[in-house]
C-alpha cells in the first residue's frame, strides 16, 4: 500500500513539474519573441545612447577677422583666435557617472517591462490552464449526461419511462454541451491572445493544473529574500542614488569654469601671438541648483521609504490571504473527496429509491461544488502569480 501512494506522489508531482516545465519554456519563447519587448530593447540602448551626450569638453572656439584699414595707408589687420572652455575637472567626474546611473535606470526600466509582460503572459497561462480543467470537468458531464439520455431515451422507446423525464435528461445535456462550447471559445480566445504576445506565434497548452512555487510560512524571510528583485524599489532607489550624485555635480558646477587658448593679432607689418586664459566666477548663473539638488535628494530618501513600507505591508496582506486561502482549498478538496455521493446516487437512482429530478439536483449540487474550487484554486493561483511577480 505505501508503494502505491509513494508512485501516485511521484506522478503527481512528476505532473506538476512537466506542467510548470511547459509553461516556463513558452514564458522564455515569449520573452525572445515579444514584439514590445524587442522595440524597447532597441529603444533602451538608444537611450543609453542619449546618455552619454552632453558629458564631454564643449566644443573649442575658432575666430578669424580680417579688417581692412581706412584710410589704407593704416594697413590690414588679421585676428585670429583658438579658445577651449571647460568646467572644473569634477564636473565631467561627475557627469559620467551620472550617465552610469542612467544606464542602469535604463536597464531597471526595460527588466521591469519584461516582467510585467511574462507577468501578464503567466496570468493568461493560468487562465488558460483553468479553461482546460473546466472543459475536462465539462467534458466528464457531457459523457455522463449522454449516458443518461441514451439510458431515458431506451426507456422511453421500450414503454418503461416516460417523456417528461427524457425531456429533462436531454435538457441536461444540451446545457452542458453549451458551457463546454462556451468554454471552447473562451479558450481558444486566451490562445490567440497569448500568441499575440508570442510575436504572432502559435502556442500550445493543454495543462489542467497550474504548479506554483510553495510559500514560505515566514513572510519576513520571504520578503528581505525578494526585495532586491522588486523592480519599484530597484528605480527608486537608483534615482536616490542619482540625485544625491546630482547633488555633488550642482556643487562642481558651481566652481569656476575656466578657458585656455591661443590668439594672434597681424596688423601693418607687426604681429602679435600668444595664449589667453579665461575664468568665468560662478555669481548667479546656478543660484539655488545645489539646494533643489538636495531637496530632491532629501524627497526621494523619504519616497523610497515609505514606498517600501506600503508595499511590505501590501504583499504581507497578500500573503497570508494566500496560505489561509490554499488551506482552506486543501480542506474543501478532502471534504470533496471524503463526501462524494456520486456513486450512491447513480445507484440510487438505478434502483428506482429516488427520482431522475432528484438525481439531477443532487448531482447538480456536487457539480457545482467541483466548479466553484476550480474557481477557487484559479483565483488562488492568480493571486499567488501577482504575488510572486516580484
Amino acid at each position: 500500500m505505501k508503494v502505491i501512494i509513494i508512485l501516485i506522489l511521484i506522478f503527481l508531482n512528476s505532473h506538476y513539474v512537466f506542467a510548470q516545465s511547459t509553461i516556463d519554456k513558452m514564458l522564455l519563447e515569449i520573452e525572445k519573441n515579444n514584439l514590445v519587448l524587442a522595440a524597447l530593447k532597441k529603444k533602451t540602448e538608444a537611450d543609453k545612447l542619449g546618455n552619454r551626450t552632453g558629458i564631454y569638453l564643449s566644443n573649442p572656439e575658432f575666430d578669424f577677422s580680417y579688417l581692412v584699414g581706412n584710410p589704407s595707408i593704416l594697413g590690414n589687420r588679421t585676428d585670429i583666435s583658438l579658445v577651449q572652455s571647460f568646467d572644473f575637472p569634477t564636473v565631467y567626474f561627475h557627469r559620467k557617472k551620472i550617465a552610469g546611473m542612467n544606464d542602469m535606470q535604463a536597464d531597471l526600466a526595460y527588466q521591469k517591462q519584461v516582467k510585467d509582460v511574462l507577468h501578464n503572459a503567466r496570468v493568461i497561462c493560468a487562465d488558460i490552464v483553468y479553461m482546460n480543467a473546466l472543459c475536462s470537468e465539462y467534458t466528464r458531464q457531457k459523457l455522463q449526461a449522454t449516458e443518461l439520455a441514451e439510458i431515458y431515451r431506451k426507456k422511453l422507446e421500450k414503454g418503461d419511462g416516460n417523456q417528461l423525464d427524457y425531456n429533462k435528461a436531454m435538457m441536461n445535456l444540451h446545457t452542458v454541451e453549451d458551457v463546454l462550447e462556451h468554454l471552447e471559445i473562451e479558450r481558444t480566445a486566451l490562445l490567440s491572445e497569448l500568441a499575440s504576445m508570442n510575436g504572432g506565434q502559435k502556442v500550445s497548452l493543454t495543462d489542467t493544473v497550474f504548479s506554483l512555487q510553495v510559500l514560505p510560512s515566514d513572510f519576513e524571510t520571504w520578503f528581505s529574500e525578494i526585495e532586491k528583485n522588486i523592480p519599484e524599489l530597484s528605480i527608486l532607489h537608483q534615482e536616490t542614488e542619482k540625485s544625491l550624485m546630482q547633488e555633488k555635480l550642482s556643487k562642481a558646477i558651481g566652481l569656476p569654469k575656466f578657458s585656455a587658448g591661443y590668439k594672434s593679432e597681424k596688423v601693418a607689418g607687426e604681429q602679435f601671438q600668444g595664449v589667453s586664459v579665461g575664468i568665468t566666477i560662478p555669481l548667479w548663473e546656478n543660484k539655488n541648483n545645489v539646494k533643489y539638488s538636495r531637496a530632491k535628494s532629501v524627497a526621494l530618501q523619504d519616497l523610497s521609504v515609505s514606498t517600501k513600507t506600503a508595499l511590505h505591508d501590501l504583499l504581507k496582506s497578500k500573503f497570508e490571504k494566500i496560505l489561509s486561502t490554499q488551506k482552506l482549498l486543501t480542506d474543501c478538496r478532502q471534504a470533496l473527496n471524503n463526501y462524494d455521493n456520486t456513486g450512491l446516487l447513480r445507484k440510487a437512482l438505478d434502483q428506482g429509491e429516488i427520482s431522475f429530478i432528484t438525481y439531477l439536483q443532487e448531482l447538480s449540487i456536487f457539480n457545482e461544488i467541483k466548479i466553484k474550487l476550480l474557481e477557487t484554486e484559479n483565483e488562488l493561483n492568480t493571486s499567488t502569480i501577482e504575488l510572486l511577480r516580484y
